[in-house]
């Protein structure tokens, strides 16, 4: 029928042995890599010569990059790749990063230029900018690379490649009604939302009549099998009397453009294959395929930061470094949508199989047509938690083999990539091989609803009983798993449960508010223990003694039977207090005020270009706009009174988030001084401008802006420690 004999071509399935490359990327200076030579190079600027070091990456490192150039079709790229907007396209990143990559496998060298400078682009750039990122995370490994001196003559240069665009302008000027930004902006990956938009329109379904589910998918890459020595004839249009027009070996590469159709019970596409044939071809018979899936090999990461279809997770210590990444194709079997996996390896319960999934949102309403209903149940839940914040919802399993049963803690929040809710569910295979036991699920899409991730990772209650058990109850935290996913929870969904809470599980009534004043109880007189977090598990960071009086900045949280408060001591001490215990209070509440606590906020960071920070209530973080973000040219943690915080970024358009216009993650803890205004701003370093650019008021929710603008002088290069003092005045 389809098939005719015919030898094949070389194919790319097969690392050789002279596997390498030479790799050039940046947004203005550009740095280059060469696995021949193993000498990497770092731009100095057009005044100074350029560094070199000596580095090598592993062979396992290695074998990663190929089966990634392999899975993405790398060498049916043109030569000089262009991106192709989206219907939704934003706009346009700036200044762009600019890559380049030569590869020689065997006999073959290919050579891919590319400007990423389109937001949202077609699957082919995202599939390009998997493939380079990956790249730059193994190169920036290498601490030797840390150690490389920055930059300090000239500016930053846009590339002659880089789409034409106005010269930066080398000052600023505050806007003068400046309003609190967004979470995320145009260049980001993740633009603002409160509210997860519709899902994408479905580009068809792979199940024809007579035959069996379709591998392909249009818009991706597809095989011939290599799995025998028989061709597939190509033709004009769909169908086993339409015209042949040449073959496509064993092995051969193609880009699926349509499809499919369904003539003479068989599925038929259009494809563009790697030899330039054109035309429609047969995917199989109804009882064999004669395509193959394109994927790469599962491969050992090490974190903390891992990517999966260009999501970037986090992992905390206590969850290990290293994880197991797998893309899995579609199995027509069970009818199971292609998708990617990151097994923790070194997760601290071992029972359970965790896993974080990561779906193309596409994909699987193509392979899996039928559970479109399943995909809006959950966007739904994720909306509505973010506006109503309810006792308990219905999950859906997304994935046949696993039966969701009783939830509790269910609350939604926005994550690194979007919005999502985390909940502690009662799981069990489908086919009854392993008893229910309660995991942490975690349910999120997207912001651009391109991709969904479900994570199962199992926990164990530590404390009390299920059905009354708090987020500090379980081992792993539920809030170190959030960590994982970057999930800060809505401040319409912090109170447990729903609702206020009045008491919590084995503890007295609440009688303690935010904003008032508690005295340590002399009944019985002993000091209050101050700890780290709320529960029983918190380092004890100090102690109050009886009679004293402490502010209670925020809570309640429910942990080990007790009721927390976050508390501070007129002496500067902070952290989290037991109210007290079923035989009484620890922490009453008083009417005499004490002198007012002095609130001061010392910030200590690493600035290029301009960035704000953001200061509400007990919470901070960074908005940046333009060049690196605060920590990313030289890496460096941003200092908080003294305390080392390192925030998570998008990452985008690259690692040091230039110009991304984006958030970065909140810090909490922090003294709650925007609620005393006006605030004092004390410079005590910067190399340019440093400016209190709105005072915290009730209209603006008490949201205090400081900007930073790195500027201002002109013509500096690279980044420099600023430090400031801030001080509340208003008592």
């Amino acid at each position: 029928l389809g098939l005719v004999v015919a030898c094949g071509p070389i194919t790319h399935s097969q690392r050789q042995p002279n596997f390498g490359f030479h790799f050039e990327y940046g947004a203005c200076l550009k740095d280059s890599f060469d696995t021949r030579s193993s000498i990497f190079t770092h731009a100095m600027g057009p005044s100074e010569p350029s560094n070199t070091i000596s580095l090598a990456i592993s062979d396992e490192q290695m074998e990663a990059i190929y089966q990634k150039i392999v899975a993405i079709g790398f060498f049916n790229y043109p030569d000089s790749f262009v991106s192709t907007p989206l219907d939704t396209f934003k706009g346009y990143v700036r200044p762009a990063v600019t890559y380049y990559l030569q590869v020689q496998n065997g006999d073959t060298v290919k050579a891919v230029s590319w400007t990423d400078n389109i937001w949202p682009a077609a699957k082919k750039s995202d599939n390009l900018r998997q493939l380079f990122q990956m790249i730059v995370a193994i190169l920036e490994e290498h601490p030797e690379i840390n150690q490389l001196p920055t930059p300090s003559g000239g500016g930053c240069i846009p590339s002659p490649t880089d789409t034409p665009q106005p010269a930066p302008t080398p000052t600023h000027t505050p806007t003068p009604a400046l309003t609190l930004p967004p979470a995320r902006t145009l260049t980001s990956t993740t633009p603002p939302i409160t509210t997860l938009p519709a899902l994408p329109q479905a580009i068809g379904s792979n199940i024809c009549p007579d035959t069996q589910p379709s591998i392909l998918m249009p818009g991706r890459l597809g095989r011939v099998s290599n799995e025998s020595s028989d061709s597939i004839r190509v033709r004009v249009e769909a169908g086993f009397q339409a015209e042949q027009v040449g073959l496509l070996p064993p092995g051969e590469y193609f880009d699926v453009i349509d499809g499919p159709k369904c003539v003479d019970s068989v599925a038929w596409f259009q494809v563009n294959a790697e030899n330039g044939l054109q035309g429609w071809m047969a995917e199989g018979s109804p009882d064999e395929y004669w395509v193959q899936p394109i994927v790469s090999d599962a491969r050992n990461v090490n974190g903390p930061t891992i990517a999966l279809q260009g999501l970037i997770f986090s992992l905390p210590d206590e969850i290990g470094n290293i994880v197991r990444i797998a893309d899995i194709p579609y199995d027509p079997k069970t009818k199971t949508p292609p998708y990617s996996l990151a097994r923790l390896a070194e997760y601290p319960l071992q029972n359970g199989d965790p896993v974080i999934y990561v779906y193309s949102v596409e994909e699987y309403l193509y392979y899996r047509s039928n559970r479109r209903n399943d995909l809006e149940q959950v966007r739904n839940s994720i909306n509505s938690l973010m506006k109503t914040p309810q006792k308990n919802i219905s999950l859906i399993s997304l994935t046949d083999s696993l039966v969701i049963g009783d939830t509790y803690l269910v609350q939604a929040g926005s994550f690194a990539s979007g919005l999502g809710y985390h909940a502690i569910a009662i799981l069990s295979p489908s086919d009854g091989s392993r008893a229910p036991k309660p995991y942490y699920v975690f349910f999120g899409f997207s912001s651009d609803m391109k991709y969904f991730v479900f994570a199962k990772l199992d926990v164990q209650l530590a404390f009390g009983q299920l059905a009354q058990a708090t987020a500090n109850d379980f081992k792993p935290g539920v809030h170190l798993l959030d960590q994982i996913f970057g999930l800060s929870i809505a401040p319409n969904n912090l109170s447990q449960g729903g609702g206020e809470i009045t008491a919590c599980p084995g503890a007295p009534e609440i009688k303690l508010k935010p904003g008032g004043w508690a005295r340590v109880s002399g009944n019985p007189p002993l000091p209050s223990r101050i700890r780290s977090q709320p529960g029983s598990s918190g380092e004890v960071i100090g102690q109050v003694q009886p009679g004293e009086n402490v502010l209670v900045v925020d809570g309640p949280r429910c942990a080990n039977g007790y009721t927390w408060w976050y508390v501070r001591s007129p002496d500067g001490l902070e952290g989290w207090a037991a109210e007290g215990d079923a035989a009484g209070y620890w922490l009453v509440r008083t009417t005499v005020t004490p002198t007012p606590i002095p609130l001061t906020l010392s910030i200590r960071a690493r600035i290029d270009g301009l960035s704000r920070l953001i200061i509400q209530e007990n919470t901070v973080h960074w908005f940046h706009v333009s060049a690196a973000a605060p920590g990313r040219w030289i890496p460096a943690p941003t200092f908080i009174n003294e305390v080392a915080w390192n925030p998570d970024w998008p990452d985008v358009p690259d690692s040091q988030n230039r110009d991304c216009g984006c958030s970065s993650s909140s810090y909490q803890g922090i003294p709650s001084i925007a609620r005393y205004p006006p605030i004092i701003l004390e410079i005590i370093q910067a190399r340019g401008k440093v400016a209190i650019v709105q005072q915290p008021s009730q209209s603006n929710d008490y949201t205090l802006i400081v900007e930073f603008d790195d500027f201002t002088p002109p013509d500096t290069y690279g980044d420099e420690w600023y430090e400031i003092k801030l001080k509340a005045t208003g008592g």
